[in-house]
């Protein structure tokens, strides 16, 4: 399945089976990318992640719940530390 997940200046399309590894592995991508610069990364608190397209580019913004998910940052960041290396 093909997600598309944001938070903050991150915006990402996963490969993925479910939508919170996507959101992990968006994270990891981006942390990966600015390694000697962690200061550019900015996340907000949560992650917004769906399969029809990046949520902010939709006029009006809405979210479709179940059919879209919302995860706290910190839910994320909690799963990651927590999955195998």
């Amino acid at each position: 399945m093909k997600f598309y997940v944001e938070s903050g200046s991150l915006k990402s399309i996963i490969d993925c089976h479910d939508p919170l590894v996507a959101c992990v592995r968006a994270m990891t991508r981006e942390i990966n990318k600015y390694r000697d610069d962690l200061g550019a990364i900015e996340f907000e608190e949560t992650f917004f992640v769906s399969e029809k397209g990046f949520l902010s580019n939709r006029e009006p913004f809405s979210v479709e719940i179940p059919m879209e998910k919302i995860y706290d940052t910190e839910e994320v960041i909690s799963y990651l530390e927590g999955m195998p290396p």
